[in-house]
């Protein structure tokens, strides 16, 4: 004998019950997730904020669930084998481009970065001025490099590392002498 309750019901209100019992399951990772959420949108013909309604969710996290569905299941894989978080994920869909955003979670992972220093580094990316861009221009190049590089310092030191730099600027050259302690 167990305890439960009979009901009678139709299809539509089945299909909620079974979304809501899927969204209670412990295991539930936010990748399958995002596919019940966009599975019951597309299967119901209902909008997010429809569904956000009968779910007693916001309209947001409803749809920032289905937003990630835009990553393929290659980087939905990644992304669950390197413990990244929905906060992760949100920062590295914000990288159109599927070849720089599975270069980016590599490094991510690579690096351990929490979701705050993922932040950071994407959008660090994504503020490259257009001035750095072209290929063409060797002082634009050699721009483009100090500005990386000083970038990254940044965020090693907003990570905790005391990275420190020195320049020395001769007659024709200039020297960088980064340091980093080992530990």
């Amino acid at each position: 004998v167990i305890p439960c309750f009979v009901i009678k019901s139709d299809q539509f209100y089945l299909n909620e019950l079974s979304l809501v019992e899927n969204l209670l399951r412990a295991d539930l990772d936010m990748f399958e997730c995002a596919a019940s959420f966009l599975y019951t949108c597309v299967a119901e013909a209902v909008t997010a904020n429809e569904l956000a309604s009968r779910l007693s969710a916001s309209q947001t996290d409803v749809m920032n669930k289905i937003a990630l569905s835009q990553l393929s299941s290659d980087e939905q894989l990644f992304m669950l084998k390197n413990r990244f978080t929905e906060g992760h994920a949100h920062a590295l869909l914000r990288i159109e481009d599927d070849v720089l955003r599975q270069k980016m979670a590599a490094l991510v992972a690579e690096r351990g970065y929490d979701e705050k220093s993922t932040a950071r580094y994407i959008d660090a990316i994504l503020r490259e001025p257009a001035e750095f861009v072209d290929a063409d221009a060797k002082d634009d190049r050699l721009a483009g490099f100090l500005h990386t590089l000083n970038r990254s310092l940044t965020l090693l030191q907003d990570d905790g590392f005391p990275a420190q730099v020195e320049e020395f600027e001769h007659e024709d050259e200039v020297q960088y002498l980064i340091r980093i302690p080992k530990k």
